[in-house]
């Protein structure tokens, strides 16, 4: 694949669904997820004809609403899913659940379920933290809470969460997948996320490590 995280995002995802590995090449900006830059790709792509890498197997997770008693409209992410107000100004409110015991209601303007690979994107920009990719734990960071004292948490990787939306002055809020508008949510809705039955496979050149990425892409001495 050739282009920028954006594009692997939702090329890896759709590849899971059949089971394939995919690999990236830098053609955008950062390339946490495209680790190949384009002006190396022939001798990258020279060393995997040779088998000369390895498969990363990366957790992702399923959302989808529950209406009525039934889920639907499930999809795959391999970043995060994300609770927002959207376009307006105004805070939402919601109540987010974990194996069905509430963790507390949240009036703020949303929040960020990621995974490890999700955790140095939108998530890392609310304040999250910075999980090792092949970690199995899930992110839950709030955005700009309106509770100080909620701060992000982190959860083991077979958490299943509901997420509540409830009445508020804003009406509906709006989900994200790996940053595509998924759908509007009403209040009484429940936002359903879990850990998928299925892994995004990336091809990754022997040889690379997690932490001189960090230390390129996020520009660490």
């Amino acid at each position: 694949m050739v282009g920028g995280d954006g594009t692997m995002l939702h090329v890896a995802s759709a590849l899971a669904r059949v089971d394939l590995p995919v690999i990236g090449i830098n053609m955008g900006r950062l390339g946490f997820l495209t680790d190949i830059p384009a002006e190396d790709f022939r001798g990258e792509i020279d060393l995997i004809l040779a088998g000369d890498f390895e498969i990363e197997e990366r957790m992702m997770l399923k959302a989808g609403f529950v209406r009525e008693g039934q889920l639907h409209d499930e999809r795959l992410a391999l970043n995060d899913v994300v609770l927002s107000k959207g376009a307006t100004g105004k805070m939402i409110e919601f109540d987010t659940r974990v194996r069905g015991e509430t963790i507390g209601r949240t009036r703020g303007d949303g929040v960020i379920v990621a995974t490890p690979t999700g955790s140095t994107a939108y998530a890392l920009s609310a304040g999250g933290p910075i999980l090792h990719p092949l970690l199995p734990a899930i992110v839950v960071a709030p955005i700009c809470p309106h509770t100080l004292g909620q701060r992000p948490i982190v959860l083991d990787g077979h958490s299943e969460i509901e997420i509540e939306f409830v009445e508020s002055d804003n009406e509906q809020g709006y989900v994200f997948v790996d940053g595509l508008d998924f759908a509007a949510v009403q209040s009484g809705e429940v936002l359903k996320i879990a850990p998928a039955d299925r892994s995004a496979r990336l091809i990754r050149i022997k040889g690379h490590s997690h932490y001189e990425a960090l230390h390129s892409k996020l520009g660490w001495g």
